[in-house]
């Protein structure tokens, strides 16, 4: 059976922090007891704190990202920590990763940044899989989707910081927004922001509800010109109410000529048909009374242009979500 190396985008990687279970960190004031994952630049592991008895997770980086952390462009532990302080009593606090301490070690690697935080429960995806089909129920989807509003909505508002997962709890983990759930605007290359977000949640949505992706992309390898980002710009075009990328957004992409023609046309993809959603997810088993409401939200949130979408603190005041209360 061949092993799975830890990569780098670049290729392979040596100088990750060496741990093993039961292995002792600061002092003896945690020891590891499994990994739980790994990225291009750090990995995680579950650890526990015998003194105050409680279980961490301890984000670990390279020796190389420990260099590079805090050189001007990306401080991890500077928004964790804005995070944790900026406004504690805003509602959506409780629903973001909260950083506990950051320390450093070394190995024969050099210097490794090692970032403390709560150890969470289990990740949705995974959450999902109790469920027939991969489905949640209606109350459970609005309670969830209420509290990625909460948490996104302390991020941006109290925090100034647009979402990657790193930030909200057990709904959002990866470390840049997932091709499933990326919005138009980061496709093209146009200037994005917190509704980048707002896009993602209403792909949420419908994937909670349906078990399967929003935007359709499972036969995009088998596509014979253009790329998988071609054909989910077509694709998206046949989800949304929005039936062309406005002109404003064609015209200022850095990206617009791998994209569109100079008449501001798909260069590879024509979109089809618009997709039926009513009927996906009356096809997936949503009560017909649920059927409406949820559209009506999913749609407010996958508008093709970014302007058009509301923020988090709106959509809070969505009577889809403004129906009850979350802890």
């Amino acid at each position: 059976m061949r092993r799975r190396t830890q990569r780098s985008w670049h290729g392979p990687r040596l100088d990750f922090l060496p741990l093993l279970p039961d292995q002792r960190l600061r002092d003896g004031q945690f020891r590891i007891v499994r990994k739980l994952g790994w990225g291009g630049h750090s990995a995680v592991w579950l650890a526990h704190e015998p003194l105050l008895q409680r279980y961490v997770a301890i984000k670990a980086l390279t020796a190389h990202a420990t260099k590079e952390h805090g050189s001007g462009r990306f401080d991890e532990i500077k928004l964790l920590e804005r995070v944790r302080a900026a406004e504690p009593t805003h509602p959506g606090h409780k629903h973001c990763s909260q950083i506990i301490d950051p320390f450093r070690t070394t190995s024969s690697h050099g210097d490794h940044i090692c970032i403390v935080t709560e150890a969470l429960g289990l990740d949705l995806d995974r959450f999902r899989m109790h469920f027939a089909k991969r489905k949640l129920p209606v109350p459970l989807v609005k309670r969830l989707v209420k509290q990625i509003l909460l948490a996104l909505d302390y991020l941006h508002r109290g925090c100034g910081i647009i979402h990657t997962a790193n930030w909200i709890d057990k709904h959002l983990r990866e470390e840049i927004q997932p091709l499933a759930f990326r919005a138009p605007e980061v496709v093209m290359g146009y200037p994005w922001g917190t509704p980048a977000d707002i896009w993602s949640v209403g792909c949420l949505t419908f994937e909670y509800f349906a078990g399967v992706g929003l935007v359709p992309l499972h036969d995009a390898s088998q596509f014979k010109t253009g790329t998988i980002l071609d054909a989910l710009l077509a694709r998206i075009l046949q989800t949304s109410i929005d039936s062309v990328y406005p002109q404003e957004m064609v015209a200022a992409p850095t990206d617009r000529d791998l994209f569109f023609t100079s008449q501001g046309l798909l260069r590879r993809f024509r979109p089809g048909p618009k997709t039926d959603l009513a009927a996906v997810l009356r096809r997936f088993g949503i009560p017909d009374d649920e059927v409406s409401p949820t559209l009506a939200f999913i749609r407010r949130c996958i508008r093709v242009k970014p302007e058009d979408r509301p923020t988090a603190q709106k959509l809070l005041q969505d009577p889809y979500t403004n129906c009850f209360k979350v802890n």
